[in-house]
Order: structure tokens, then C-alpha cells, then sequence
């Protein structure tokens, strides 16, 4: 088997198993609040400790890669998560809970910033769709998860599951500490160039990321598809099926598992067009669409019908934020693309946890059981989305260089 393939793969499934830890934290967070007696605030809290750790790992250790080993930072980044997942598993009250959700933060920081690394490494020509498949690969399976727990009572009682992931982490963990490059960056693949990262290299070439106007475009495009989609996928969630349409939770489940399939399709259909045409159309195609949805949401009440209809398109047009990575390696110098994709992801995490607690609290003290409820918190969504399709039409397609060759480029018949 080609040896980009299994590493890409060994990444791959560490964004995965970190993607269905997360659906499947969503799914028991129920019945764990029952088995350790928490109060919603102290529910509130594990998700609250979860993003910060998340955010602030991916800011110091997305930034390692090119500069530290790629083997054993994912090593330690997959071991840590399984400590922590081990750990909620057999969480007996909340402080043990809270730390075992800072060191899956932690953790997981670099699962998607590390499978963008390998790709950047070992599939540059491929980027953008490399990228769509990674990300669309890795829902299906969140959506196949809620699909089978809302089918089958498999996901009942939290300790189990939490323990058969921390299981497998530690088994990715080892895969990756024998297929993953154990190089610093000095040996690099041959489709890069090599890399040199003394510390004095490594804060200039943060510095290159920094100054970078194409990076900053892109932070507030990625930020804006994909705070919005954490706002909806919080507020608009199992218990939001149950007390607006009175469905069971099996029912509620389903429903819900057809945001992750819209983000499924959606990002493969958005990969498949970046890869025949750039990436710059479809981030505005896709960014456009999900604006028109959730302003019609937020004028017209649901019916039961149009409800799980209208998530999956949903997931659909938010599906394009992984794509808008592809202006990384285009506008910086591919050691400063980990450190660009770092800064990005850190920026959208920090985004949308302060729009997810913005909607949270325009729902205070508000009846929970009317849709018109839910669609005062739309606005906010619409808001940051706005920016996500301004920033679109800033996008630059082609780098300096393709810039440059094209101006230079004789006219045709001389």
C-alpha cells in the first residue's frame, strides 16, 4: 500500500475517533449529567473546560508541526486523549470529569490540524479535496453513530462507549508512532520543499503566517461557517427536537444525524468542485446558500417535515469551510501552513464559542417549547455568516507566482 496513503489514513483516524467521542459526548452528555448527579450549569461547564483546553492546545501545539517530530507529536496528542477519554469513563463526580474533558481538549487539539499537516506533506497537489474527504469522512461516521444509537440502544450508558474509544485511541496512538514521518521537518517528503526550524526560523516563519491578509480572510471565513454551525448544532439540538416537536429521542436523533449527513455530501460535492475549479467559487456558492436557508428559517416556523429536510441542507452549505484551507498553501511557504492552519482553526473555535454563549443567551428566560423562540437566536447565526460571505469574495484563487507568471504571460498570437 503507498505510504502517503497509510499515513494519511493513520490521521484520519484520529480525526474520526475524535469527531464520534464528540457526537457521542453529545448523545450520553444525558445520562452522564444522571450517573454524576450534575446540575445544567456543571453540564455547561464540561463543555465550557472542553473548548478552552481545545482552543488553547490548538494555538501552541498546531503550531509545532514542521518544527517537532510529526510521529510523536501525534503520538502524545492521541495518548493524552485517551487518558482523558478513559478517564470520563470512569468519572465518579464533576472534578474528576473536569479533567478528564481538559486533557481530551488537549488532545484532540491536533487531529484535524494534523491530518491538514499530512496532506500539505504528502498530497499538496490535492489539497483542497484531500481536505473535503478528511472532513466529509469523518462526519458520515458522527452521522452514522447518531443513526445507529437512535436505531439501536447502543449508546444507553456513557462508561462503555467512552472506554472502547479510549481503547482505540491508544491503538491509533501506536499506529501513528510507526507509520508517521519521525523527522522534524528536515527530512521531508520530496514534494515539499525542506524545512528548516531552528527557534529564530520558527518565529519568523509564524511571523510570515501572521502578515499574511489571505490568512486573516480566511480566519474570518472559517470562523464564520464554522461558529455558526457549532451555534446551531448547540442550540438546535436532541432537546430542541423533543421540546418544539415532542418527538422521542430516537426520533430526535435521526433528525439531527441529518446535519452531519448534509456536511457529508456537502463537503465531498464541494471538494470535487474546488478540485475541477478552485476553491474560490465554491466558498461563495456554499456560504450564500447557507446564508439564504437560516434567513428563511429565521422568517417561516417548521413543521414537523420540513424540519429534518431543512438540517440536512443546512449541514450542506456549511460544509465549505474546510476547503477555504486551500488558500494556505497557496499564499505561504508550506512550513508555514501548519502554523497558518493553527491560527485559523484556534480563531474559529474562540469565534464559535462566544456565538454559541451569544444564542445561548438570547434564549433566556424565553418559553423553550415554541419555534419562534429559537428563531430570535437566528439573527447572530445570519450575522457571522454575513462576514463568511464578504470574506469569500476576497478570496485569491491563485498564488503570487501564478499572479505574477500570468501578467508576464505574452499575449496570444506574438
Amino acid at each position: 500500500m503507498d505510504k502517503s496513503l497509510i499515513k494519511w489514513l493513520s490521521v484520519e483516524l484520529f480525526f474520526t475517533l475524535n469527531i464520534l467521542v464528540v457526537f457521542s459526548y453529545a448523545i450520553l452528555s444525558h445520562d452522564l449529567s444522571q450517573a454524576l448527579q450534575l446540575s445544567e450549569s456543571q453540564v455547561g461547564t464540561l463543555g465550557g473546560v472542553f473548548f478552552f483546553a481545545y482552543a488553547s492546545a490548538l494555538l501552541v501545539l498546531g503550531t509545532l508541526f514542521g518544527s517537532v517530530s510529526t510521529r510523536w507529536l501525534m503520538f502524545l496528542s492521541a495518548a493524552i486523549s485517551s487518558m482523558g477519554t478513559m478517564m470520563l469513563g470512569l468519572s465518579e463526580n464533576l472534578v474528576t470529569a473536569v479533567i478528564a474533558r481538559i486533557l481530551m481538549g488537549i488532545g484532540f487539539s491536533t487531529a484535524f490540524v494534523g491530518t491538514v499537516h499530512v496532506i500539505n506533506r504528502e498530497y499538496p497537489e490535492k489539497f483542497a479535496l484531500m481536505t473535503a474527504v478528511s472532513q466529509s469522512f469523518s462526519n458520515f461516521m458522527g452521522a452514522l453513530i447518531g443513526l445507529i444509537s437512535a436505531l439501536f440502544p447502543i449508546l444507553s450508558e456513557f462508561r462503555a462507549p467512552f472506554k472502547i474509544y479510549a481503547a482505540l485511541l491508544a491503538l491509533n496512538a501506536l499506529l501513528m508512532l510507526l507509520v508517521l514521518d519521525g523527522d522534524n521537518g528536515r527530512k521531508t517528503a520530496s514534494k515539499v520543499d525542506k524545512i528548516r526550524t531552528s527557534p529564530r526560523d520558527f518565529f519568523g516563519i509564524a511571523l510570515i503566517a501572521l502578515r499574511s491578509p489571505q490568512m486573516w480572510i480566511c480566519a474570518v471565513y472559517f470562523s464564520g461557517i464554522f461558529g455558526t454551525f457549532l451555534a446551531y448544532a448547540d442550540i438546535w439540538d436532541i432537546v430542541f427536537q423533543i421540546r418544539t416537536f415532542e418527538h422521542s429521542g430516537a426520533t430526535a436523533a435521526m433528525i439531527n444525524s441529518s446535519l452531519p449527513i448534509g456536511l457529508t455530501l456537502g463537503g465531498l460535492v464541494s471538494g470535487w468542485w474546488a478540485e475541477r475549479s478552485g476553491f474560490v467559487t465554491p466558498t461563495r456558492v456554499f456560504s450564500i446558500a447557507a446564508w439564504l436557508l437560516l434567513a428563511g428559517m429565521s422568517l417561516h416556523p417548521l413543521s414537523i417535515e420540513t424540519a429534518g429536510f431543512l438540517m440536512f441542507w443546512i449541514g450542506f452549505a456549511l460544509s465549505a469551510s474546510a476547503i477555504s484551507l486551500a488558500t494556505l498553501p497557496l499564499h505561504l511557504p508550506p512550513e508555514a501552513v501548519s502554523i497558518g492552519t493553527s491560527i485559523v482553526l484556534t480563531a474559529a473555535f474562540m469565534s464559535g464559542g462566544i456565538l454559541s454563549s451569544l444564542v445561548g443567551s438570547t434564549l433566556d428566560g424565553l418559553s423553550l417549547s415554541e419555534f419562534s423562540t429559537y428563531q430570535t437566536s437566528m439573527y447572530l447565526m445570519i450575522g457571522a455568516l454575513s462576514l463568511s460571505c464578504l470574506a469569500s469574495f476576497l478570496f485569491k484563487g491563485k498564488s503570487p507566482r501564478q499572479q505574477e507568471a500570468k501578467i508576464n504571460q505574452p499575449p496570444e498570437g506574438t
